[in-house]
């Protein structure tokens, strides 16, 4: 267990398998309630391939995030980020 833990520190990876920047577009999510693609990127800094492609389907597939338009916190989600602050 140790060495998982220090595996997963050494990459940043936090609980649930996100990333800091996964808990960065979580937050930035829980707190404007929901996003564009391009809101969520001049917020981030990352490009809107990157936040689509390396991070936005990663939230998706765990069901952390829902995009109908916009992109918006799920509940799950939501208790996702409560953990890791």
């Amino acid at each position: 267990k140790e060495s998982y833990e220090k595996f997963c520190e050494t990459l940043g990876i936090l609980p649930h398998g996100i990333t800091c920047t996964e808990k960065q577009i979580l937050q930035i999510l829980k707190d404007r309630g929901s996003c564009t693609l391009a809101m969520l990127s001049a917020s981030t800094g990352l490009s809107p391939s990157s936040i689509r492609a390396d991070h936005g389907l990663y939230l998706l597939r765990k069901n952390f995030m829902q995009i109908d338009g916009k992109r918006k916190i799920t509940s799950d989600g939501r208790k996702v980020l409560t953990s890791v602050e």
